[in-house]
């Protein structure tokens, strides 16, 4: 993961992915994930946060469709405004 935090109180770990367009729709990410998404502590899974920029959204929802990602509470999308990703001229 890109980041990771454990809540004070429960010691419950949460995941952070952020993501490229060229990074999104690949079998490494898809492994990623996948690994990722389907942690479990505490008899609850995980919350796993994934950044990416808000034009690469639909590719995204294919690879959580393909992991069995897509729709869990779990899982938190960020979709970045890919102005805020582009590098000044």
């Amino acid at each position: 993961a890109d980041a990771c935090g454990v809540h004070r109180t429960d010691g419950m770990v949460a995941f952070a992915e952020a993501k490229t367009e060229d990074d999104i729709d690949n079998s490494h990410t898809r492994k990623q994930l996948r690994v990722l998404g389907h942690t479990r502590m505490h008899a609850a899974p995980c919350p796993l946060y994934i950044a990416v920029p808000r034009s690469c959204a639909y590719a995204l929802d294919r690879v959580l469709i393909d992991t069995g990602l897509v729709g869990l509470r779990h899982v938190r999308r960020l979709h970045i405004p890919d102005i805020l990703l582009t590098a000044p001229a």
